[in-house]
């Protein structure tokens, strides 16, 4: 959040706080319109301000890069489009780079995300376009992304239309702060001048553009917020696009100060947090103030997925579930939402793990994956210390570790060290819970009971459960140890037992 002096201050950045970026690429998007046209002139010709420091200022030549993306859907109009802007850039003397991508296929398999609205997968493949071709740009000029900029052209008009178009639709705070002059290396030098300016700067430097005709067509939201609502609220108030942009730029300075607030909240809650996986304590966000917990889950789903398109019907949904303390839903982007044993988990589901059933030799080790972390589950053979009672040793072992190491009777499992042929080829049977699985707990006097059961018991959810190992003595023999849950008391050690089998699930170091 910028302070009132960095605000209102007008302060110049020295040259040394900046001179990183001055050689880094921007690359401009340019469709062949009149918006992105008079982006071009001024990129080439005079000053803006990329939000790297140094304010409005001239950018040499050799950064500038042009990106046209030929979405495919308007046949020889398109095409036209591209020549038109391929002949600017040769004009001005840019580099030019285009790319063809099929945007009906890709909205009509869901290939991004599950989007399947034309408009909403071709603004996701720009950007996925730039950012590749930035990367590229930046291995090739050895300078870093994050140096670089992607200017695109949106204009004050634009923002006037979104912040509408999301005030009808119902929307956050966050939505009605409208388009943000900066996005990580995105960034709208324009918003400050509307598409009538534009136009007019255009036609004195004698330059023309294209039309799209479906710019026109009203059938579509903006279209008929551009040329019916926006024109009637300006015979109004002939300062309206003036008024809305002063208002997005004070609600995204509270919004984003709220999302400070928020994060730090959010940073409280968090139990548990790897790349496929994010766990917050639900108890305790069920009793945050709604405002806030709101805040908290959209920054909470972000974490997982920076590029989800998020309403408020998702929020207030997962809440939903929060406050019921159960439920699950799906969201775009892959993600999916369940809250269940006092947490909320949020998945990204692209991340499919499994554990791959096999024998473990004795002594040994076998290698499996839980939310990303590797973990070890290792089985070694030794004989009972002599200064112990074995139930003791067992029992104090299981305390020590809280559970991620086990010993049983070796020799009840055919285990025995005073007969060395007898580990040659000794194996364990390692797989996951199978829908009839049953063993006899440890401490239940040989009562039986469902793998399903001890597992929500344990509190384990429900996409976890097939990652917890079961140790066996074969494919279909009895169970010997639910992994860091419990072991059987069928091979539970006792005043007789000589020899140990010790059983150990942990990270891998």
């Amino acid at each position: 959040m910028p302070s009132v002096q960095a605000r209102f201050a007008h302060t110049t950045s020295s040259r040394s706080q900046v001179e990183g970026s001055s050689s880094a690429p921007v690359l401009l998007m340019v469709s062949g319109g009149a918006d992105s046209s008079a982006l071009t002139l001024l990129a080439a010709t005079s000053q803006l301000d990329l939000e790297d420091g140094r304010g409005c200022a001239p950018i040499a030549k050799e950064r500038l890069h042009i990106l046209h993306v030929n979405h495919g859907l308007r046949g020889a109009s398109a095409q036209a489009d591209e020549e038109f802007v391929l002949e600017l850039a040769s004009h001005f003397g840019i580099v030019f780079h285009v790319a063809h991508v099929d945007v009906a296929r890709l909205a009509a398999q869901k290939t991004l995300s599950g989007e399947k609205n034309i408009e909403n997968v071709g603004r996701m493949v720009r950007y996925k376009v730039a950012f590749e071709l930035i990367k590229k740009l930046c291995q090739q000029t050895h300078t870093r992304v994050q140096d670089a900029r992607i200017l695109t052209a949106h204009t004050a008009s634009d923002r006037v239309e979104t912040f509408f178009l999301n005030a009808t639709k119902g929307s956050a705070l966050s939505g009605l702060c409208s388009i943000p002059r900066r996005r990580s290396i995105i960034v709208r030098p324009l918003l400050d001048t509307t598409h009538e300016e534009l136009c007019d700067m255009l036609t004195q430097h004698g330059m023309t553009w294209c039309e799209d005709q479906t710019n026109h067509d009203t059938h579509y939201a903006r279209a008929y917020m551009r040329h019916v609502i926006v024109p009637k609220l300006k015979q109004k108030n002939p300062h309206l696009i003036e008024r809305i942009c002063s208002t997005c730029d004070i609600l995204r300075d509270e919004n984003n100060y709220m999302d400070n607030v928020a994060r730090r909240h959010l940073e409280s809650l968090i139990r548990r947090k790897t790349e496929s996986v994010l766990v917050l304590d639900a108890l305790r966000l069920s009793s945050e103030d709604v405002a806030l917990a709101r805040r908290m889950v959209r920054l909470a789903l972000m974490q997982m997925a920076c590029d989800i398109r998020l309403d408020t019907a998702h929020i207030e949904a997962i809440l939903r579930c929060v406050a019921a303390g159960i439920g699950s839903l799906s969201l775009a982007n892959s993600l999916s939402v369940r809250v269940e044993h006092g947490m909320l988990f949020i998945r990204l589901t692209t991340h499919k793990e499994a554990l791959r059933p096999a024998w473990m030799r004795v002594p040994g080790t076998f290698s499996c994956t839980r939310n990303a972390v590797p973990y070890t589950l290792a089985a070694r053979v030794y004989a009972c210390p002599a200064h112990m009672q074995p139930e003791d040793f067992a029992q104090k072992l299981s305390q020590r570790t809280q559970g991620t190491h086990i010993v049983c009777d070796a020799e009840k499992l055919g285990f025995a060290l005073d007969s060395r042929p007898s580990l040659q080829g000794a194996m364990l049977w390692v797989d996951s819970a199978q829908p009839a699985d049953v063993m006899c707990p440890f401490g239940m006097s040989g009562r039986s009971k469902k793998i399903s059961d001890l597992l929500n018991e344990a509190h384990i959810p429900l996409e976890e459960r097939p990652l917890i190992p079961i140790v066996r003595q074969a494919p279909e023999g009895k169970i010997v140890w639910v992994a860091s849950i419990r072991s059987d008391e069928r091979f539970r050690c006792t005043p007789r037992t000589t020899v140990m089998l010790e059983l150990s699930f942990t990270p891998a170091k």
